[in-house]
């Protein structure tokens, strides 16, 4: 099953905290152009311009930038403002954060490690939702200027006695950093003795993406590409692992924010009927916008698939009737499958009631997204957009049954708070 490996760690040289808050950021998939402005101003070393270099007006051609980042990750190597260590080690991770819809001050750990690249069809690493070939072609193109993992992935493995934290309770203090009000700590464990106990542990384990589809991908992508142009080496190889953080299902700190659904370009017919059509398979309850989503956790029936729906003329919580017909419309999905309430959503929301089938939902512009309720709520008030709808956050469990089965969950389904931040650790491949 999963194989991991430790890792020489390719980390800055400064380790306190305030010289690290100028240089880490946020992963490149969160980053918008402004964010990447701001971060390339903070500080002259910022990852972002190993992760995410800007484009520039006297580029010579479009790959002018991955060349960029590769010449920052070799000169910063050389000059020591990065620094490899000389053993090998796993590296412990922990996050301190706040859950923004909560308020609640959690706490979630993991360890980076070097995992050893599967085929999907091996059911070894388990991918939970599809990606994109415009974002694996970047990513691609970085990692070939490259040749390191820039920034880790993250999965899931089980570990319902937390004995692999036992172990990493045992890692040494080694950097850690406080930024936009978390703090996340790296220990390093170098045992050798410690280090198996781990390995043994994820032996006879599967581990599920959380985080990093397009990143695992492009690695498969890139390994394939190597071992041709080098003859199919017997031995493994640098780049037949891939840079990864592991968390278990179990951890308290485990935290997954449901992605609300946005419409626009409906007839208003459609916008007003919407509440009536509803009825044939939700209870509706009438609220103001502003409840409604103290009424949906107020509801002492949370597992009953409850949703907001939010339109320019009212707002109601919506609790499905029965899921007795879901069977019917799962159109070759599993029963688990049809149970997620993104896929009730997607389903009878989105394409029996609005029209929107899930193939207009891919190619965009009618339906957005929003992490944010308030944000969603906002963006109907001002016309943006016509509906919101509003979910429940998903549970990493579900996660675990949808992938059992083989499918990958709705676009847009999860989003694993909080994000891994980049600068803390990175990995050459050869």
């Amino acid at each position: 099953m999963a194989e991991i490996a430790p890792l020489r760690g390719i980390h800055y040289a400064a380790t306190d905290s305030a010289s690290l808050a100028q240089r880490v950021a946020p992963p490149y998939d969160v980053l918008t152009p402004e964010d990447r402005d701001a971060l390339y101003f903070l500080h002259p070393e910022n990852i972002v311009r190993i992760i995410l270099n800007r484009p520039e007006a006297t580029d010579w051609d479009a790959q002018a930038s991955y060349s960029r980042a590769s010449g920052c990750l070799k000169e910063w190597l050389k000059s020591g403002i990065l620094i490899r260590d000389e053993e090998p080690a796993l590296y412990g991770y922990r996050q301190e954060f706040t859950n923004p819809d909560t308020g609640a001050r959690l706490s979630r750990g993991g360890f980076f490690c070097a995992l050893k690249l599967e085929p999907y069809s091996a059911k070894v690493v388990l991918p939970h939702e599809e990606t994109r070939p415009k974002a694996k072609q970047d990513r691609l193109l970085l990692t070939r200027a490259t040749a390191a993992n820039t920034e880790p992935i993250m999965a899931l493995y089980e570990d319902p006695e937390a004995s692999v934290d036992d172990v990493l309770a045992t890692s040494e203090p080694f950097l850690h950093v406080e930024v936009g009000g978390d703090r996340h700590e790296v220990t390093r464990l170098h045992d050798p003795a410690a280090i198996a106990c781990i390995q043994s542990h994820l032996a006879g384990r599967q581990v599920w993406i959380a985080d990093g589809h397009h990143r695992y991908e492009t690695a498969l992508n890139y390994q394939a590409e190597r071992r041709a142009a080098r003859g199919a080496p017997s031995n493994p190889q640098e780049y037949d692992y891939l840079l990864t953080v592991l968390t278990s299902f179990e951890d308290p700190g485990m935290v997954v924010l449901p992605t609300h659904r946005l419409v626009c370009g409906l007839p208003e017919n459609t916008v007003s009927d919407l509440p009536e059509v509803l009825q044939r398979w939700f209870e509706l309850r009438e609220v103001m916008d502003t409840d409604i989503w103290t009424e949906i956790e107020a509801d002492p029936d949370q597992g009953e698939h409850i949703f907001g729906v939010v339109t320019s003329v009212g707002s109601w919580k919506a609790r499905l009737r029965s899921d007795e017909s879901l069977d019917s419309l799962a159109d070759g999905h599993s029963s688990t499958w049809m149970r997620l309430d993104v896929s009730i959503l997607q389903t009878l929301i989105l394409d029996k009631a609005l029209g929107i089938a899930p193939e207009s939902i891919a190619s965009g512009g009618q339906v957005g997204y929003a992490r944010d309720r308030g944000e969603a709520l906002d963006r109907v008030r001002t016309g943006e957009y016509q509906v919101a709808l509003l979910l429940n956050p998903p549970s990493p469990h579900e996660v675990r049954r949808v992938t059992a089965h083989g499918e990958k969950m709705p676009a847009k389904s999860t989003f694993f708070y909080p994000k891994l931040w980049s600068g803390l650790m990175m990995r050459l491949l050869g």
